[in-house]
């Protein structure tokens, strides 16, 4: 009967991690490099922003290769990291709470600069 148990809980625990697992496979990144690539990608919309569409288009687009390049992310590493977050709310919540912390920190240290 013991041994009964034992086998039972060997698969529920194999199971289990085998779920797990998979649960954090679908990050490509760090929840902290995440969160940096998204601040850039923010400042770097908000810089481009004031421009005609043709060369916003065109700066977004330099900008964002620029940026998944410094950060060591494809594209795809990305999109797959977004779309496995899309499906959990509350951790991408949790990101883009540490993207607004570091956006606007950088927005005061600008402010600052200015000042000075």
């Amino acid at each position: 009967m013991i041994q009964q148990y034992r086998y039972v809980l060997l698969i529920f625990v194999s199971l289990f991690t085998t779920i797990s697992c998979k649960e954090s496979s679908g990050m490509a990144m760090s929840e902290e490099k995440l969160a940096q690539l998204l601040s850039d990608l923010h400042m770097a919309e908000a810089y481009v922003e004031g421009e005609t569409e043709s060369i916003r288009d065109s700066l977004a687009k330099k900008y964002t290769v620029q940026i998944f390049k410094k950060h060591g992310v494809t594209e795809a590493q990305f999109d797959t990291t977004m779309g496995w977050l899309a499906r959990r709310p509350k951790l991408l919540e949790m990101v883009y709470k540490k993207v607004t912390f570091q956006v606007e920190k950088r927005d005061s240290l600008l402010q600052l600069q200015k000042k000075n």
